[in-house]
């Protein structure tokens, strides 16, 4: 009864150490203190003469240990190379004497060790086993109840303990991995700001590159694609700016190789990323080409390097590269998906800067195209305008009309309110001039060829205007007409010209033949003038011949006379300008015109005296008086009346002009 109850006590003295110490195990979050702490428990709770805590290494699927006492260092290198498959041990599990138990190559091992004896009990979270601890004996030991109940109560606490440090540590890893996400997110954020603050992408890649030293690397340098497959530096920062210089006269020395099979250039060419985990000395030597910059290329003190590619829209725009010297900073995955989310937006904003130049660029030429295209219209319109002309384009199929202003104008219509019909148009046409305008469009039409026809149009206010309308007929894909377009003038000047033309001609040959047969006539003039003078001298005044000679010699003058004006006029005689009364002029020639008219028309005259001179030819102002008065008695016929010749002095002024010669160029 004696022994029970003192291993009874002992029990309770042993539980009561374990609930005492579990508050403390419990409280051991981080990692490196509860393994240690759950060793030191044991030695308290169940002495033994050395003790392990084993864990299953998820990297290699295989258990080793991972915290002991009292065991060799050979012993723990030996588990940690080659560790085991399954836990030592079928939990619980106990080996009272090791020298009878079939333990394979690890016979040797305990022997050597001297180990005798051991126990392992399972650690468990929940259902899931996370260790074994182990406790090791170096003479033979016989493990009783009370014991084993201890050392299983102590996996249970430690199992708890080590769940709990995992709990924390797993909520560290969050909070640690939520603060870079955080530190990341406001980077790229900050970044993301600088790159959409300006459209000058070197001056905002500059910014950036600022940015990322020292948060990414020591170094970082931007890199922009030129069209021949190199890499133009954009920038190189570095917080020395010493070094920066030296990298830079390095770089200048020792340009990139295109064809080199790592580092910028081989990101160029394949979009990919590049890293190296170490600057190597091989590296460097391949980098330059001298001993001394060898030195200078050491003292950078260059650790690790990463590069990636700045691509958008499947295009490789340059390159950023990231070298880690003085911090000693290593690169892995979480390196490399900051630097390529940065690299995504630098991308973008150097590709909408080079969206947004060519567009620019392309603004300008269309500007100047626009201007330069205005100034044609304008030459155009001008040259139309000068012309007489106007530009039409007749759909066919809707019958609507296009036509510019200065040709709706030409027409004598308001472009703000001609309705662009085609019968509009066809209704302006002179009647006698529509069949043959029908029939040139007709042909046109027809033989899908050129329109030309000149017709005659009715303005509104009643003129009639020439016009000519040339144009062309433009066909479908099927060879249906579908527009007649072209140019239209306004001929009626040209045909005012050439009717001018046609008079002028005629005159021309009318003064030809009046010089011929005055010529001729002159001659028959001389001869008669002569034979009446000659009687004049025969015959005496009394005779009664005398005045009927002499009205011959006067009418001759006037003949003759009048043959100069024919010659004058057919350019074989001269004008004599000279000054002369009107008023006296028509006196002296009273009876001459007095017997060229009937008898039974009455001559008149008021005549004004004092009249200014005028500068003309004497005999064809005659002339002029002359057809007046007989045309006047000849309009009369067979009726008596009178013929008045009146001579005066009238202020002419310009509207009195306007209504006498109204259509008369003046």
């Amino acid at each position: 009864m004696l022994a029970e109850g003192r291993k009874q006590y002992e029990l309770e003295r042993k539980l009561e150490l374990l609930a005492e110490s579990s508050t403390t195990l419990l409280g051991s979050l981080e990692a490196g203190t509860v393994l240690p702490a759950i060793l030191r428990l044991a030695r308290r709770i169940n002495p033994a003469d050395a003790y392990a805590i084993w864990r299953l290494n998820p990297a290699k699927s295989l258990w080793e240990i991972a915290a002991a006492e009292g065991l060799s260092e050979g012993y723990q290198e030996f588990t940690v190379k080659h560790g085991t498959s399954s836990p030592p041990g079928e939990p619980p599990y106990r080996f009272e004497n090791l020298e009878h138990e079939f333990l394979g190559n690890r016979r040797g091992l305990y022997r050597k060790e001297g180990i005798r004896s051991l126990v392992a009990m399972p650690m468990t979270i929940g259902t899931r086993p996370c260790g074994t601890l182990v406790f090791y004996y170096r003479e033979a030991h016989r493990f009783s109840p009370t014991e084993m109940r201890v050392i299983s109560a102590l996996a249970h606490v430690a199992g708890a303990a080590i769940e709990t440090s995992e709990l924390h540590q797993e909520h560290q890893r969050h909070r640690a991995e939520a603060e870079r996400a955080r530190i990341r997110a406001s980077f790229l954020a900050e970044a993301s700001a600088v790159l959409a603050s300006s459209l000058d992408y070197e001056t905002t890649l500059v910014a950036v590159a600022r940015l990322a030293v020292p948060r990414i690397s020591d170094w970082c340098s931007v890199e922009i694609a030129q069209e021949d497959g190199t890499l133009k530096q954009l920038v190189m920062v570095h917080m020395d700016p010493a070094k920066t210089e030296l990298a830079k006269e390095l770089r200048r020395k020792y340009p990139l190789d295109p064809k080199a099979h790592s580092g910028p250039q081989r990101v160029l060419r394949t979009a990919k990323p590049d890293i190296w985990s170490e600057v190597t000395e091989r590296r460097m030597k391949r980098a330059v080409g001298t001993p001394e910059d060898l030195e200078r290329l050491r003292a950078l003190g260059l650790k690790a390097f990463m590069c990636v590619p700045l691509a958008a829209r499947d295009r490789v725009l340059g390159v950023l590269t990231f070298i880690s010297a003085e911090s000693g900073r290593a690169f892995g995955s979480e390196e490399l998906a900051l630097a390529e989310d940065l690299a995504r937006s630098a991308a973008i904003a150097i590709d909408n800067a080079l969206l947004y130049a060519a567009a620019q660029r392309e603004r300008a030429a269309l500007a100047t195209a626009l201007t330069a295209l205005r100034e044609n219209d304008e030459r155009l319109r001008m040259a139309l305008d000068a012309g007489r002309m106007g530009i039409w384009d007749w759909n066919i199929q809707t019958n609507e009309l296009n036509w510019s202003d200065n040709l709706i104008r030409m027409h004598g219509l308001d472009p703000a309110t001609f309705d662009r019909r085609i019968e509009t148009y066809l209704a302006m046409i002179h009647p006698d001039d529509r069949p043959a305008f029908d029939a040139a469009v007709e042909r046109a039409l027809t033989q899908r060829s050129y329109f030309e026809v000149e017709s005659r149009v009715i303005h509104r206010d009643g003129s009639i205007h020439w016009v000519t309308g040339k144009g062309k007929t433009l066909c479908n894909e099927n060879g249906e007409p579908v527009h007649l377009l072209g140019l239209c003038m306004e001929t009626t000047e040209r045909r005012r010209l050439e009717e001018k033309l046609q008079a002028s001609q005629k005159l021309e040959s009318i003064g030809l033949l009046a010089g011929g047969i005055a010529h001729d006539f002159n001659n028959l003039l001389t001869g008669i003038m002569g034979n009446a003078s000659l009687a004049l001298e025969v015959l005496t005044p009394s005779n009664e011949a005398a005045p009927l000679i002499d009205n011959v010699v006067r009418a001759s003058e006037r003949a003759a006379d009048l043959t100069r004006q024919l010659l004058a006029y057919s350019g074989k005689g001269r004008f004599v300008i000279q000054p002369v009364d009107l008023s006296a002029l028509v006196r002296d020639i009273s009876s001459l015109i007095q017997s060229m008219i009937p008898k039974i028309v009455r001559l008149e005259f008021e005549l004004q005296d004092g009249l200014p001179a005028i500068e003309a030819d004497y005999s064809q102002i005659q002339q002029v008086v002359m057809n007046l008065v007989i045309n006047g008695a000849e309009a009369m016929g067979e009726r008596s009346g009178r013929v008045l010749v009146r001579t005066g002095l009238l202020a002419a002024d310009e509207p009195y002009l306007r209504r006498h010669f109204a259509r008369e160029e003046l």
